[in-house]
């Protein structure tokens, strides 16, 4: 049983590397902020997300995964410590079984598996703080802007 769960969290660590590096490939280096056509372009909505829904859909998107991969985290956390424990400590024929030795195999790797999904969870809530700073740079507040332009003009210029 503890080895088909080693199997599931290895395929999932897998797709949640993927998408980890599906999202760096959308978030980019971030420079296009500071590019004006670029800027420009990310304020404009189309029906692809290319502009600025891009990064209000990533930070949705960014928040889910975090919860979904602590939920998976909670899981076997609550697996090893209802089941594997109480049954670490109950004899299996001998300690040194081949039993015994096939369950602490497994359980190390499953434990190694959760411990690389805390990383990516890591990853993607600092993928997340990336975000919300594009987000940040992309959309500055109209007041603001007003006053730049207000403070850049010559005093006969009205606005």
């Amino acid at each position: 049983m503890v080895a088909l769960i080693g199997d599931a969290l290895g395929a999932s660590r897998r797709a949640w590397r993927d998408l980890h590096q599906y999202v760096e490939e959308l978030l980019g280096s971030g420079a296009e902020i500071f590019d004006p056509e670029l800027h420009d372009r990310l304020l404009s909505i189309d029906e692809f997300f290319s502009g600025s829904h891009k990064y209000f859909w990533l930070i949705n998107s960014l928040h889910t995964f975090d919860n979904i991969l602590g939920q998976n985290i909670e899981a076997w956390n609550s697996y090893h410590d209802q089941f594997l424990s109480p049954l670490s400590s109950a004899p299996l024929a001998k300690p040194t079984s081949k039993l015994r030795k096939e369950l602490d195999d497994s359980i190390k790797i499953c434990e190694n598996l959760v411990e690389d999904l805390r990383r990516v969870q890591g990853l993607f809530r600092d993928q997340k703080e990336r975000t919300l700073a594009l987000r940040d740079g992309v959309f500055v507040p109209k007041p603001l802007v007003r006053r730049r332009i207000d403070a850049s003009a010559s005093p006969w210029v009205k606005c």
